[in-house]
């Protein structure tokens, strides 16, 4: 039986227009735009909203990238607080509640990420997340250290560094960080943590990783809260078991600048003496 010619128009149509793909469905709400700071409590309300509507409705997807984007805004917003605390002066702006519930969206992502088989990365955000669903899941694991960090937790950060030498060599982490697509914002954190866990094992390599954090602004995109480089210049002045001196000139390290005043080697160049003062 021949079929009618009225049929030839719908049989093309269906033809021409291909079954969308997973990864082309769009993930079902706008992206905030991370520059922007003057939104940043709208937008988390926003991505709030978003996130227990995809969770009641059992869309497990929508319910990933709204975590995972609420995560990254929390983490950002505790350096600019919207949210605040209770104190003797009336509420004042806390950076603690930011990072607290950057910690548990990430911890909601990760759960997300793991559940059942992952579906393929969103054609719509790839470019916030250049690496991948493995990106992401390492941006996440990342930020809820740093955050935890900054809340004053301890952290293990072996298990963040298995297999990731580069990461692990002060000389070569600035370019592996930005390579796996860390965000500026928690490289300065990164590197502390990294410091940290030097501190026991190989006291040079903790204090270049010190240095990459205390000049974070220049060598990583972004610095660390007054506090934490406070901290980071203590352990390099008194309670490293070494003294770091310029190999030129011996002068030490000098908080505020990044040479020796002398030779004007950098910081980061010092070596580990023998600390003769103990």
């Amino acid at each position: 039986m021949k079929c009618p010619i009225l049929c030839l128009p719908l049989l093309a149509l269906s033809c021409a227009t291909p079954p969308q793909r997973p990864e082309d469905v769009p993930i079902g709400f706008q992206v905030p735009d991370a520059s922007d700071v003057a939104s940043r409590e709208s937008d988390a309300a926003r991505l709030e909203r978003v996130l227990a509507h995809a969770r009641l409705e059992g869309d497990l997807r929508r319910a990933l990238w709204a975590a995972y984007f609420l995560t990254d805004l929390e983490t950002r917003a505790a350096d600019e607080p919207f949210l605040t605390e209770p104190s003797p002066r009336g509420p004042v702006p806390s950076p603690v509640a930011h990072l607290v519930a950057s910690i548990e969206n990430a911890e909601l992502a990760l759960a997300l990420l793991g559940a059942g088989e992952p579906e393929p990365m969103p054609s719509e955000i790839r470019h916030l997340v250049p690496g991948g669903l493995e990106g992401a899941h390492r941006i996440l694991n990342w930020t809820a250290a740093t955050s935890s960090v900054r809340l004053g937790f301890g952290v293990d950060v072996d298990p963040l560094l298995a297999g990731d030498d580069a990461l692990r060599d002060p000389d070569r982490a600035p370019a592996r960080l930005e390579e796996l697509g860390i965000p500026a914002a928690l490289r300065p954190w990164v590197t502390l943590l990294e410091s940290r866990a030097l501190r026991t094992r190989d006291e040079l390599a903790a204090y270049r990783f010190a240095i990459l954090s205390i000049e974070g602004e220049k060598r990583l995109g972004a610095g660390l809260t007054a506090e934490a480089q406070a901290e980071l210049e203590d352990w390099i002045l008194n309670r490293a078991s070494v003294r770091f001196v310029c190999p030129q000139s011996q002068t030490e390290y000098v908080p505020g600048q990044t040479k020796s005043p002398v030779s004007g080697i950098p910081h980061y160049d010092y070596i580990a003496v023998e600390r003769r003062d103990r």
